[in-house]
């Protein structure tokens, strides 16, 4: 029996493909090389210049486009949108450098290697984008939110996208069909079609999780269709597909929450098959010979290395220079765009097209792409660990909300509340259900899987991401504290019944404690009787202008901020006199409604709120309740939503600035 070469068949295939994603990393590694140029050489040695084991073009050649697609989508799903609009700046000046440089020494370059006009500017574009081949190194090393990578991903939309509208304009000229009429309808083509992906695709991602998107799987194939969706529609806009697909990401980084069971599936497929496959097509397509045959193709391969290595480098340095920088930092950006791979083929397969370039370029331009893999795959090797961890950095209140469950009143009360404080921050429910340590594995399983059908169901049907949690612990409130630090939880919401006995102290027991020992704010909740929200009212009286209030006002402000966003509704200020917004982190411009000297607080929320409010009052950090008026409030406001914010009380709170305007302050993983 004879073996025909290369496969045909998808067993013969894939076997291949597998078998090299499964040892050439490991291999690599043990040699001291990134996994990433392990998977480059795999794609050498079985693709037609090594043992012909598989043909370049067909399905690793499919595959290996998806995968570029998947890493610009992934690298926009995990872009910190806050820290990118804090570092515009950088990233503005980073996007233009890293453009400009590398074209400049290029088009010196390329003159000098007798290169013609047209074709000169051609190459020079190819040099100027770049491809994000070492982000997946600073993924594993959890630094995604360094300052250094989210300028980096920023500066790639800037200059990919200038790079590729210059190869557009350069091909043009050359057919000599460059016109007026082409420029004023592509601009509303691309605006088009960057509005529908930014502003289309989220709204409609929510509206799918909430319906259909309450299983998982059909919430991981919604995401998948809209990555290549966007990169089609990019694509039809007249840019290459990849500025399509990173906006896509950014669009839905909102809605895919990192640590969830939905990043979890997009992870475990782009990392075990996707980027693997794009880094084997890319070695595929390298020929080994070349490096020691043709003269002019080794001549031509050394100007352009130097003009790529040169010029991502000045744009690097200069951006780090200009903004004190450290040299880790300054060596991260030169990682992350030093790297030529799809966006300069595809530049260069068009100049082949329209009779700019010749063969011997597209085989030096091979060459410069194994050459500026290899190095942005070892130096972002050697400074991922050398990164300077990001300043303290105050976390998002509804970043890990954890909801205690202690009967289905307070899941009913509890779930809207929870999950619009996570929706507004792009965080996460963690449904807790705390038994006793007698409980057996099949009561766990089985109140397990009641909440995954009840409640967490209920959470994703609100558009929010949910992690039920199931605990043995000694007792109830010691359960949720050993959750709190265990799920790294930033808030908590508890239900409460409304009123408390003689023997009980504000709240009860078993809230009052929690209370007094959580390491997070605490929101207490009592429902009301309306199914919606009409408006979302901050109750501040006189006595929040004391210094001991301060905090549980800014706690209550947040809070109510993020209700009333995730809700859609207005946000009424309601005090006893009028009071300084901005002190407690508001908009001055908001709508306030104060009081006169003869009206309390209590008296004003009854005359102005109805069943649809959501009214919501701060707790001082030295007593647990809401003073005398606890009992009034809760009687005069019957069938209102009553949310009573609680910093945290705690030492170590206090001592590391936990309570604060909206959550949790702590050093940035």
């Amino acid at each position: 029996m004879s073996i025909d070469l290369p496969f045909t068949s998808p067993a013969g295939v894939f076997v291949v493909v597998f078998a090299v994603v499964l040892v050439m990393p490991r291999l690599a590694e043990r040699l001291r090389l990134p996994g990433l140029v392990g998977l480059t050489i795999g794609g050498i040695v079985i693709g037609p210049f090594g043992f012909e084991l598989v043909e370049p073009r067909g399905p690793v050649a499919l595959l290996g486009g998806a995968g570029l697609l998947f890493l610009m989508f992934q690298a926009g799903l995990e872009t910190d949108r806050d820290l990118l609009r804090q570092e515009r700046r950088q990233t503005a000046v980073f996007g233009t450098l890293t453009f400009a440089a590398p074209f400049a020494v290029g088009f010196a370059v390329h003159l000098w290697l007798d290169f013609p006009l047209l074709a000169a500017l051609l190459l020079a574009s190819c040099w100027s984008s770049h491809t994000l081949l070492s982000y997946p190194l600073f993924q594993r090393a959890g630094v995604t939110d360094s300052r250094a990578v989210a300028v980096g991903l920023g500066g790639t939309v800037i200059t990919d996208t200038a790079a590729l509208l210059f190869l557009v304009v350069i091909a043009r000229i050359d057919q000599g069909d460059l016109s007026w009429e082409y420029a004023i309808t592509t601009g509303p083509v691309l605006v088009t079609a960057a509005v529908a992906i930014m502003w289309g695709l989220p709204r409609f991602a929510a509206w799918f999780f909430a319906g259909i998107g309450q299983e998982r799987s059909a919430r991981f194939l919604f995401v998948m269709v809209a990555l290549f969706s966007a990169a089609g529609l990019a694509e039809w806009a007249g840019v290459e597909p990849i500025i399509g697909a990173f906006l896509a990401g950014l669009a839905m980084n909102r809605l895919v929450i990192p640590g969830s069971a939905l990043a979890a599936q997009i992870g475990f497929f782009g990392a075990n098959l996707l980027t693997p496959l794009f880094m084997i097509s890319v070695g595929m397509l390298v020929d080994p010979a070349l490096i020691v045959s043709d003269a002019e193709t080794l001549r031509q391969a050394a100007g352009f290395t130097t003009a790529v290595v040169v010029g991502k480098a000045l744009a690097a340095f200069i951006t780090g220079r200009v903004f004190g920088w450290r040299r880790a930092e300054i060596a991260a950006l030169f990682s992350l765009s030093v790297a030529q791979a799809a966006a300069t083929l595809a530049a260069v397969f068009v100049g082949v097209e329209i009779g700019l370039l010749d063969e011997s370029t597209v085989n030096a331009v091979i060459i410069v792409i194994l050459v500026t893999c290899v190095l942005s795959s070892f130096v972002g090797d050697l400074v991922t660990t050398r990164l300077p961890r990001p300043p303290m950095r105050v976390e998002r209140l509804g970043k890990r909300v954890l909801l205690p469950l202690s009967g289905p009143g307070h899941s009913q009360a509890t779930v809207p509340i929870a999950a619009a404080l996570a929706s507004a921050d792009a965080g996460t429910v963690v449904p807790l259900t705390v038994l006793t340590l007698s409980a057996s594995p099949v009561q766990v399983r089985e109140r397990r899987q009641e909440m995954v059908r009840g409640v967490e169901r209920a959470v994703l049907a609100l558009g929010a991401e949910a992690e039920s949690e199931v605990r043995l612990d000694t007792s109830p409130g010691s359960g949720v504290l050993h959750a709190v630090v265990e799920q790294d939880a930033t808030s908590i919401v508890v239900g409460w019944k409304g009123w408390s006995t003689r023997r009980e102290t504000f709240f009860g027991e078993n809230i009052d404690a929690l209370m007094l020992r959580s390491p997070v704010p605490v929101l207490v909740v009592r429902a009301g009787a309306a199914a919606s929200v009409e408006r979302v009212v901050l109750a501040i009286d006189d006595s929040d202008l004391r210094l001991d209030h301060r905090p549980g006002v800014r706690l209550a402000a947040a809070t109510a901020t993020r209700l009333a966003a995730a809700n859609r509704t207005p946000l009424v200020i309601c005090s006893e006199s009028p009071v300084d917004l901005a002190a407690y982190g508001l908009d001055p411009a908001m709508r306030q409604r104060a009081g006169d000297e003869n009206t309390d607080l209590v008296t004003l929320l009854t005359e102005i709120t109805g069943p649809g409010d959501i009214v919501v009052k701060g707790l001082a950090t030295t007593g647990l309740g809401l003073g005398n008026r606890l009992v009034r409030l809760t009687r005069a406001l019957e069938g209102r939503t009553l949310i009573a914010a609680s910093p945290s009380r705690t030492d170590r709170s206090r001592r590391e600035g936990i309570a604060g305007p909206i959550g949790v302050s702590r050093p940035s993983a």
